[in-house]
């Protein structure tokens, strides 16, 4: 026996008022996220230059950490900040201090 069948969904169109109480509520369950971690890879192409570079952003209440890699995985540099100010190791060794990221 065989069965076989089409059909094709419609969309749900959600009204405004629908809308902002869901972002709202996305908003609200934002707020109680205490920690996060997120990775993934970045290009950057200008007209003469283009650059691919990894990241990693680790993130605890107001501490920071994250870690730069080149595209053989090698860490090229990174960023750890606290409310007290950031620190910028680079790959070769050398780190920079301030008290804010600006």
């Amino acid at each position: 026996m065989c069965l076989s069948a089409c059909s094709s969904l419609t969309p749900v169109r959600k009204t405004e008022p629908e809308l902002q109480r869901l972002w709202e509520a996305r908003q609200l369950d934002l707020a109680t996220l205490r920690a996060w971690d997120i990775a993934g890879r970045l290009g950057i192409q200008t007209a003469h230059e283009g650059w691919h570079i990894g990241f990693r952003w680790q993130q605890v209440a107001a501490l920071y950490h994250i870690v730069l890699s080149n595209p053989l995985g090698q860490t090229s540099g990174e960023l750890q900040g606290t409310p007290q100010g950031v620190t910028l190791l680079l790959g070769d060794g050398r780190s920079v201090s301030a008290n804010d990221p600006e």
